[in-house]
């Protein structure tokens, strides 16, 4: 059967916020058609979403076969490369068009290829604009005739994702059962550098006063706080913790959840896609150009230009936030 030409490829190097940005970009750019899949090449895993609406697929970069497009020979490309090529939309953010990596891609015979530079602008250049703004013009040469970031694409998680996701949170701790009625906040408490980081104490300030309130919690962690100590911190504060999940399990989770809190990282990008009440935190990164993207996502933008490593941000304040996201919290998925 040959592949409908509305059906995205995406090839991404980067991790997984921007990586879910541009899959974002991707779904404003031309909304999957009923029943199709969007296909993801990438570094970064996005597993989790084969059962979702949109479904999306991901695939390695190392079993696609990507390694061909930097390879300047006569071979001939991998089947699986060739087959997840031809006949789609791509969406190649290896580099400009003009890349020798873009023009060994065109062989391939999309139906389009759209090649994107996704590297970010000078400080000056990007002012008050989000990424997604930019890289839009950069795809539309200067056009932005797709509909602005405030309708931003999102993936609903099917029912079966979050029956998984619930019973994987009473196996941790977060609920006493599958079943438990209790709204349910995720915390993430990382992110890729520690100068992106609102203090742990922060964080543990919120959940207590959410647990008060009736709320239940859990705390995310991954592998690079893990490595940064961030661990020792959380043990011992009485909060379940979901350590180093890998991205279904992060998938489940989220879509088992009522409200997310997290730093300006990956996990946060993830919970706006599927459609979560998510509350963003930024320090030194400006929310106007890197804020998560969402219906349901608010953003605390701090300081951070007084050197405080709370960024002006008051616990209070998040909890608040997060009651009011909890106040509007989403229907099941359907």
């Amino acid at each position: 059967m040959p592949v409908m030409s509305d059906e995205w490829l995406i090839l991404h190097g980067g991790a997984l916020g921007d990586l879910v940005l541009t899959l974002q970009l991707a779904m404003r750019l031309a909304r999957p058609r009923d029943g199709a899949a969007v296909l993801v090449a990438s570094r970064t895993s996005l597993r989790g979403l084969d059962d979702a609406a949109p479904a999306v697929r991901h695939v390695s970069t190392e079993a696609a076969g990507v390694h061909w497009l930097y390879v300047d020979d006569d071979r001939s490309p991998p089947p699986v490369l060739a087959e997840l090529v031809g006949g789609r939309c791509v969406l190649s953010t290896l580099g400009p068009r003009e890349h020798p990596v873009q023009q060994r891609l065109a062989r391939l015979r999309p139906a389009r290829l759209r090649c994107l530079d996704p590297r970010p602008p000078s400080e000056n250049a990007a002012a008050e604009r989000h990424i997604t703004e930019i890289w839009l013009e950069r795809l539309e040469g200067g056009r932005c005739e797709a509909p602005p970031p405030t309708s931003a694409a999102e993936v609903r998680p099917s029912p079966a994702a979050r029956s998984r996701g619930r019973r994987m949170l009473a196996a941790a701790g977060v609920l006493s059962t599958a079943e438990d009625p209790a709204p349910v906040v995720l915390l993430h408490i990382g992110s890729g550098g520690a100068r992106k980081r609102w203090p742990l104490d922060g964080f543990l300030h919120v959940a207590a006063v959410l647990r008060a309130r009736g709320a239940a919690c859990g705390v995310l962690i991954g592998p690079d706080e893990i490595e940064g100590g961030l661990l020792s911190g959380v043990k011992g504060c009485g909060l379940p913790l979901i350590e180093s999940p890998d991205s279904a399990t992060l998938v489940a989770c989220l879509s088992a959840a009522d409200a997310f809190l997290g730093n300006d990282a990956g996990p946060t990008h993830l919970a706006a896609l599927l459609g979560m009440p998510t509350l963003a935190l930024f320090g030194p990164t400006r929310a106007a150009v890197w804020r998560p993207l969402g219906a349901r996502v608010r953003v605390v933008q701090g300081d951070a230009s007084g050197g405080g490593a709370s960024w002006g941000i008051e616990p209070c304040e998040v909890a608040g936030r997060l009651f009011e996201l909890l106040g509007s919290r989403r229907p099941p998925p359907v």
